[in-house]
């Protein structure tokens, strides 16, 4: 599905692709057969079978940390971000491990390339806005998807996760963020309590595929979780067709 929605948001089948944490291939096997792709895998097991099932691309058993990148060649990023409680520097700033995924993938986008990552909600959720301004000095915020808290129940994780999609801008181009207050939290109660959700969801409702909950919370007073009301897949592509297209 993400494969899909990078392709109408103009991403031409032959280009350069990039997986940061690409573990054995999953989301390569999915791609554009006329693609080329970067895989970078720091788990060795991971990093040799994505080797060996797809000897045609360049995966790079190295961390994220170390991979050289050319800034401005890559036309798409794609992938689901590892999450760790650790902290990395990033051009004198220490992000979190998933949010130094984004920066530096940003930064590696040539003009009009499109990143589009699954992440932790509160990539979009916290309060602290720094990320998400770092990202929209360089690129224009397209849109998001809110998943269902078992989206990845095959994987043992019960959380809330967002595909989150960007697309870089050149140099002195104007921003088009197809809304503006991505950049916010506001409160939202959900079953009596307040929790702090971004404001383009509750803009655009649609773009959250389930009901807000209480149930089955992580985080305390904190937490909340989306519950499935449908067929994923469906509610995915209906999503996704939301998104603009670009050509």
């Amino acid at each position: 599905a993400i494969h899909n929605a990078v392709s109408q948001l103009g991403v031409p089948q032959d280009g350069m692709f990039l997986e940061p944490g690409c573990g054995v291939g999953n989301f390569l096997g999915r791609g554009s057969k006329a693609g080329q792709f970067i895989g970078i895998e720091l788990d060795s097991i991971s990093g040799r079978l994505a080797r060996a099932t797809y000897p045609q691309h360049d995966i790079r058993i190295e961390s994220f940390r170390d991979t050289k990148l050319p800034d401005g060649r890559i036309d798409a990023v794609i992938g689901n971000v590892p999450f760790a409680d650790v902290k990395m520097d990033y051009k004198g700033t220490k992000y979190s491990l998933h949010d130094y995924f984004f920066a530096k993938s940003i930064d590696a986008l040539k003009p009009g390339g499109v990143l589009a990552l699954v992440t932790s909600r509160f990539t979009l959720d916290k309060q602290n806005a720094a990320l998400r301004e770092y990202l929209g000095d360089k690129a224009d915020f397209i849109g998001a998807i809110r998943l269902p808290s078992d989206a990845f129940k095959r994987e043992g994780t019960a959380v809330v996760t967002d595909i989150v999609f960007l697309r870089k801008r050149a140099v002195g181009e104007p921003a088009q963020h197809v809304d503006p207050d991505w950049l916010q939290v506001a409160p939202l109660k959900i079953d009596g309590a307040e929790v702090a959700v971004n404001r383009y969801f509750l803009n655009h409702p649609e773009m959250v595929l389930g009901t807000w909950s209480r149930k089955d919370t992580l985080y305390g007073g904190e937490g909340f979780s989306v519950e499935s009301n449908g067929d994923l897949k469906s509610r995915l592509e209906e999503a996704i067709a939301h998104l603009p297209q670009f050509s």
